[in-house]
């Protein structure tokens, strides 16, 4: 009795592993897992993703086309999610998130369309980069700003982008000069559209602002732009910010700008801003009034503007 009872009680025992084995492995193959290709991606010739990529993606070869077809690059909240390295190239339909810098370049003749940079430190930055093209993209929810171009970026194209909800501000241009930035909107951000640390000769046109915590549109150290028919909505509270702000801003062309319903003013010009053109300009029910001179500068000129109640000297 006593072999009989040690044989069972192993076979028991075996069974019993057996099951849980089966169990266990059953489980495992069933545990849904991320799925997509990780670390970094050097391309030098065109690509299509087909799923997404957890870490950087470098392109290092002129005029190669990445194409992520919808799909996203990932990443733990350092680094740049697409840098381009090299001249002429094209990023499009990408989702960009959770990088320090979503896509960067300082290369020339970047194609940068129709992506989305969402969640990270910068959505997108043009840092030096020349002859660019940015457009359609969107930028939202980003730690600093959402598109920027700086550090003597200049003769790039920015157009027709989405920016939201970026907590300092939408779109901006920091000692970037001779830049079209036209027919963007950016909404609900800390400032809609910045301007300034030596941006000098852009363009700035059609853009629309709206909803943002302070300005819509702030030219600060900004001189000799052109600034034509933006808009500029529900912008800003207190003394500071609202519809369009200078200061310290000089030689600046203001034309045919809407201002509307923003908290503080319409159009404010203050600290030492001077030789500024304001032209056709149009604001009504601004809270703290549709136009303000306080510059301590020379040769400001307001003529043929609309202001329903301006406090200009």
């Amino acid at each position: 009795m006593r072999d009989l009872a040690h044989t069972v009680r192993p076979s028991k025992f075996a069974a019993r592993a057996f099951l849980a084995f089966a169990v266990f492995a059953f489980v495992v193959a069933f545990v849904p897992t991320a799925s997509g290709t990780s670390g970094g991606l050097y391309l030098t010739s065109d690509t299509t993703l087909t799923e997404d990529h957890y870490g950087t993606i470098f392109v290092a070869a002129e005029n190669v086309t990445l194409d992520c077809a919808g799909h996203a690059v990932i990443g733990e909240d350092v680094g740049v999610g697409i840098y381009l390295g090299a001249n002429g190239v094209t990023v499009t339909n990408c989702t960009v998130e959770g990088f320090a810098t979503g896509i960067q370049t300082d290369a020339r003749d970047a194609r940068i369309i129709t992506n989305t940079l969402n969640h990270n430190g910068e959505g997108l930055r043009l840092g030096g980069a020349t002859g660019a093209t940015v457009s359609g993209n969107t930028a939202n929810n980003n730690d600093f700003w959402g598109i920027l171009a700086c550090c003597k970026a200049s003769d790039n194209t920015i157009s027709d982008n989405q920016t939201k909800g970026n907590r300092v501000v939408g779109m901006t241009l920091n000692d970037a000069s001779s830049n079209r930035v036209t027919g963007n909107v950016s909404v609900h951000n800390g400032s809609g559209f910045g301007i300034g640390l030596g941006s000098a000769f852009n363009t700035v046109s059609h853009n629309a602002a709206a909803n943002n915590i302070r300005s819509g549109f702030d030219f600060a150290l900004a001189d000799n732009n052109t600034i034509d028919s933006n808009v500029s909505v529900n912008n800003g509270s207190g003394p500071n910010g609202g519809g369009f702000a200078f200061g310290p801003a000089n030689g600046n062309t203001v034309t045919n700008n809407v201002a509307m319903h923003n908290g503080s003013s319409g159009f404010n010009v203050f600290f030492a801003s001077e030789l500024n053109l304001f032209s056709g300009n149009h604001a009504c029910q601004n809270f703290f009034g549709d136009a303000f001179d306080s510059s301590t500068g020379a040769g400001n000129i307001w003529s043929d503007n609309h202001f329903c109640n301006s406090v200009l000297p």
